[in-house]
């Protein structure tokens, strides 16, 4: 039987963080449009783009945002454990504007993404 969802672990660079929320890896690293032209035909266009992983995790003890996790790209696993799958991005940019919930520790609004993308399943 198939395993879907269940347990998460985050590892950026060396540091694992856990997940306070579900984690969206988006893998394609092209972006496929359709439209169509004035005549009725149709066309679609082909756009790259990175591989991203949208992610929300709690705030541990302390992360020097602006140094140690915005500023450097890291290499990224992000370990489904329950569905056996890994999701690798090999040094991973941080996008977004990080905020902390200080009612929860939750970190949301941080994505990670990279040129170099790969996927294993145990």
């Amino acid at each position: 039987m198939d395993t879907q969802g269940g347990r998460l672990q985050i590892i950026i660079g060396s540091t694992t963080y856990d997940c306070r929320g579900k984690c969206t890896v988006k893998p394609a690293r092209i972006s496929v449009d359709a439209g169509v032209n004035w005549s009725g035909k149709g066309y679609k266009t082909v756009k790259p783009q990175l591989a991203s992983v949208d992610l929300s995790f709690d705030r541990g003890k302390g992360i020097a945002w602006d140094e140690a996790l915005l500023l450097k790209d890291e290499d990224v696993t992000v370990a489904e454990l329950d569905a056996g799958v890994t999701h690798y991005l090999t040094a991973a940019a941080k996008v977004g504007e990080p905020s902390i919930d200080t009612e929860t520790g939750e970190v949301s609004g941080l994505s990670l993404k990279s040129d170099a993308y790969r996927q294993v399943r145990i």
